[in-house]
């Protein structure tokens, strides 16, 4: 794929061009990358724990080749970013800002799911410990959130197994 018959800008280097140029003043930080094509618009949001790395593979040769980056790396006309201060924070930010911009190569977190939470009921004679997406602000102690709600499901059966906890959402 050649990026040469990109629209070329200032100083003769085409949108991608520059936006590779960018990159390579990025933090090394985590954070949230913001890709944008030659209009202006985000086309694709990613999260990082190392912004100038991850924002940069996508000006090698392997994302032009790689199935599921090589449709649309070519669109790249610029790109920013913004710090988080963590990786947690950065995994956050990136969901919100896909939820809210909905770029068109973005397939996940697309569909207006939340993060799951582990949520323990505290004002129960009887505890319960339950998945959520939508958990309470209070009487209860929450864990999360969580990238993958299956895998929370599975640690839970385990550690129900286990220690023998209420799961059932009977009034007891």
């Amino acid at each position: 794929m050649d990026m040469s018959d990109s629209a070329t800008g200032t100083g003769g280097l085409s949108g991608f061009e520059r936006a590779a140029e960018r990159v390579r003043s990025f933090p090394q930080t985590p954070g949230v990358y913001l890709m944008k094509d030659a209009a202006g618009l985000v086309i694709y949001i990613g999260k990082a724990k190392n912004l100038r790395a991850r924002a940069g593979s996508y000006f090698l040769k392997a994302a032009q080749e790689e199935p599921r980056t090589a449709p649309w790396v070519a669109e790249i006309a610029d790109v920013d970013c913004v710090e988080a201060e963590s990786e947690v924070d950065a995994v956050l930010m990136e969901s919100r800002l896909i939820k809210d911009i909905q770029p068109k190569h973005n397939k996940e977190l697309k569909d207006g799911k939340s993060f799951p939470y582990l949520q323990i009921t505290t004002r129960e004679d009887f505890p319960r410990v339950e998945v959520t997406r939508q958990p309470r602000s209070s009487g209860v102690k929450l864990y999360g959130p969580f990238l993958s709600a299956s895998t929370l499901r599975g640690a839970m059966q385990v550690l129900q197994r286990i220690f023998k906890f209420r799961t059932c959402e009977l009034d007891i």
